[in-house]
């Protein structure tokens, strides 16, 4: 396992070698007719390594599954760790993750 001094520098270098982009949405519930935020979605995308992106692969493309496991550690990263009460999902966009094995 990296040490914490290596790890921004790991996400730094996944970000750029697959080109990520990220969203930030916030997530409202009403409690007591009050609107409030009570969390937030990330949503990262990225694309082959050195962003050829001419036509996707078939599904089941083994790069694919290694964009995927980098956005996941990207995320684990980033993620707020003060909270211990929070709870995180990491869930492949339905169209956008054919190329996921195991997520066809």
């Amino acid at each position: 396992m990296p040490s914490a001094e290596q790890q921004p520098q790991e996400t730094r270098e996944l970000v750029e070698r697959y080109h990520v982009c990220w969203e930030v949405w916030p997530e409202y519930a009403f409690i007591n007719h009050e609107k409030r935020q009570i969390g937030f979605e990330l949503d990262l995308s990225g694309t082959h390594e050195g962003g050829t992106g001419t036509g996707h692969p078939e599904p089941g493309c083994q790069e694919c599954h290694q964009i995927y496991q980098a956005l996941v550690r990207i995320a684990k990263e980033v993620l707020p760790r003060e909270n211990k009460d929070a709870t995180y999902q990491f869930e492949p966009t339905p169209g956008k993750s054919g190329g996921i094995p195991g997520n066809q």
